[in-house]
């Protein structure tokens, strides 16, 4: 049997997620560096911290969100939480971090001895130009800094790649142990011609597609099920694609870390770029001519420039 076990910090959530029978194990409490409390604020999308208090132009405070509420919360690390609730015989399969820009802290939360159990740990980042607006946390550790952070005090997990996610600059990465199977999986792959790599589903074996449920079936499936189940089972790849893709669809891709500063990384990046001008023509200092990322091959020196400036 598998167990489910959730760390939620607010009330009404954790009481559906346990009344739903999703979880079989509710931490009402949230994670991070220290045993603390925070106050988080509280709309309908998501909660956040509390920043400190703004001033208008007259001086007056800055008005809040009318739908917003504001809680009062324990915070736990996960060095604390893992153990008690996961004992060390038990395998620890997934491990999910959702924490608004936080996954960082929480993932170094648990420390070294709790980051080497769990198989694969999925966490959300986000991955944009330097100082954009619209960030969840405009101060959070982008997707290739927390890489970087991680080779360097975590070098025992090893990063499979990322997918988009439902947030302007956001993204769901996948990381698994250096020394499992997935891992093993995706060196014999780098070896013929990398992973995870553009991958159409014609070009799998016809005993994986049959295990995909044929041919028209796996077509209909997210790019990330496609590749993912040349590296695990088919029934953890798309358990895997459905908690990576902010929609069950096959433009749902991977990207790896070394995609992430490719040139191909670099055309979604610009994508990305597009996306936020469109919605906000106003803003001249990242949106103006000057700043527009080109979104193919540098043809131009200043094309070359701009390009150098996104890597």
């Amino acid at each position: 049997k598998r167990y489910i076990v959730a760390v939620e910090p607010l009330r009404v959530e954790g009481r559906q997620l346990w009344e739903g029978g999703t979880v079989d194990v509710l931490v009402s409490a949230a994670a991070g560096p220290q045993r603390t409390n925070l106050t988080l604020v509280v709309n309908q999308l998501m909660s956040r911290l509390e920043e400190p208090p703004q001033k208008s132009s007259s001086g007056g405070p800055v008005p809040t969100n009318a739908t917003s509420g504001r809680v009062s919360v324990p915070v736990v690390p996960l060095s604390e939480i893992l153990p008690a609730v996961v004992p060390d015989n038990v395998p620890l399969e997934l491990l999910i971090v959702d924490a608004q820009g936080f996954d960082q802290a929480v993932l170094e939360s648990a420390g070294e001895a709790q980051l080497r159990r769990p198989e694969m740990i999925v966490f959300e980042c986000e991955q944009t130009l330097p100082n954009m607006p619209r960030r969840v946390t405009p101060g959070a550790p982008t997707c290739i800094e927390t890489f970087a952070r991680f080779s360097k005090v975590f070098p025992f997990l090893v990063v499979v790649g990322c997918a988009r996610n439902h947030g302007m600059f956001e993204f769901n990465c996948l990381l698994v142990q250096r020394s499992g199977a997935v891992a093993a999986r995706m060196i014999a792959h780098q070896q013929e011609r990398g992973f995870p790599f553009k991958q159409t589903v014609d070009m799998l074996p016809t005993n994986e597609t049959e295990i995909l449920g044929g041919l028209e079936t796996a077509r209909r499936l997210p790019d990330v099920a496609v590749q993912l189940v040349r590296v695990m089972p088919p029934r953890v790849a798309l358990g895997v694609a459905k908690l990576m893709c902010a929609r069950f669809e096959p433009e749902c891709r991977l990207f790896n870390s070394t995609m992430l500063i490719s040139n191909e990384w670099k055309r979604v990046l610009c994508h990305i770029q597009r996306r936020y001008c469109r919605s906000v023509p106003n803003d001249v200092k990242h949106c103006g001519p000057k700043n527009e990322m080109p979104c193919g091959p540098p043809r131009t020196d200043d094309d070359k420039e701009r390009w150098e400036r996104f890597r």
